[in-house]
């Protein structure tokens, strides 16, 4: 019944009550309860004053603050005394992986909070949703916001999945379909969402700690990112950055611009260093793990084994990657020419590239001795 200041609802014997007003909620036997009255705002039962807020403030309150400035307040709050919330900015399997380990590894503290014991493997194998169901909890259970991934472009832009070289518009439709869905199962299964558009433009930053991030929109035209007039504001307890890495400059090795100026792209070759060869995402620019995989891979057994004479056969080694002929022979045959014609190594330069190693262990905290290193720093996530 609806008597204007709350709803009661009731239910057969030996259940309970629901007493729901516009600021309050109660749960009470039922069998305990008669015909409530109703004064003002106020519901009697049994003789029992419960006093609730009231939904509209009615006169003039001095500094009251609007149901905006309340959700305002509740935005800047994220991550300090209110749940944790990350910002992580990137896109690709790498920003996946970011927000995956968060969401899991806040899932199963949350999880021992309440005695319930589970493994961050039966969380990625099933998924949080499945979990938390055979346990009958819910995301919204657990009190968390989550994470949130800030891409520039599209979702279907997101290179979770590779299109062929050369294919045309209704393959890449496709390609675009399998990234959607893939995109789509993951947040469903991980509990994290995409703001797709949206390339970061400052860090917000209060009382020497940084709370949140500033966003452009942004639009693609033709493949290309276009920044928009339109800026917002997200905040959290973290701000983590995803956006994959270019190489630090090393002192003596050329540079074009933000890369290192390579003269043969397929085994990473440097303009005078003949044994140097670079392989991975300081080659290949991606963060996709696979593909960097592939071409270490590819370096390392077509053009290093046979500089150290250790090929056995001519076989393409690494699926999905061009062989260019006999070029890793050539290259390989090219550098033992070379340290032919090379006098023996200084032993000055040799110290002084150990002394070099030397200074490195000591800036990290490491020294020959690996095991030990690991024991104290601890292993890598």
């Amino acid at each position: 019944m609806d008597h204007g200041a709350g709803v009661v609802r009731g239910g057969a014997a030996g259940h309970r009550l629901d007493i729901r007003g516009v600021g309050d909620h109660h749960l009470v036997d039922d069998d305990q309860i008669r015909q409530p009255d109703v004064v003002q705002g106020q519901v009697v039962v049994l003789g029992l004053l419960v006093q609730r807020e009231q939904g509209v403030e009615h006169g003039v309150v001095r500094n009251r603050e609007t149901w905006l400035e309340r959700r305002d307040e509740e935005q800047r709050e994220l991550g300090r005394s209110r749940q944790p919330y990350c910002l992580i900015v990137g896109g690709g399997l790498a920003s996946v992986d970011v927000a995956k380990i968060h969401t899991m590894t806040l899932t199963l503290e949350k999880l021992a909070e309440r005695g319930i014991e589970c493994d961050i493997e039966q969380l990625e194998t099933k998924g949080i949703p499945k979990v938390l169901e055979s346990h009958g909890l819910t995301w919204d259970d657990l009190g968390l916001k989550g994470v949130t991934v800030f891409y520039r472009r599209r979702i279907e832009d997101m290179p979770v999945m590779s299109a062929p070289e050369g294919a045309d518009a209704a393959k890449l439709e496709k390609v675009y379909a399998g990234r959607r869905r893939m995109l789509d199962k993951a947040m469903g299964k991980y509990m994290f969402s995409l703001e797709q558009c949206s390339a970061p433009e400052a860090l917000i930053i209060e009382d020497d700690r940084v709370v949140g991030l500033v966003l452009r929109r942004t639009k693609i035209e033709n493949g290309r990112v276009i920044p928009t007039d339109e800026t917002y504001e997200r905040r959290g307890a973290q701000v983590l950055s995803s956006i994959g890495s270019i190489p630090e400059p090393i002192e003596g090795l050329p540079m074009k611009g933000e890369l290192i100026a390579y003269t043969d792209w397929d085994f990473g070759r440097i303009e005078g260093f003949p044994t140097l060869f670079a392989a991975g995402n300081v080659v290949t620019g991606k963060g996709n793990i696979v593909a960097s995989r592939k071409h270490a891979k590819y370096v390392s057994e077509e053009a290093v084994e046979q500089y150290l004479g250790l090929s056995d056969d001519d076989e393409a080694i690494s699926e999905g990657l061009e062989r260019p002929g006999d070029k890793a022979a050539n290259v390989a045959e090219g550098i033992a020419s070379h340290l032919d014609t090379l006098p023996p190594a200084d032993p000055a330069q040799i110290e002084k590239t150990l002394e070099r190693v030397r200074a490195r262990q000591a800036e990290v905290g490491t020294d020959d001795d690996y095991e030990a290193w690991i024991a104290h720093a601890g292993k890598p996530c």
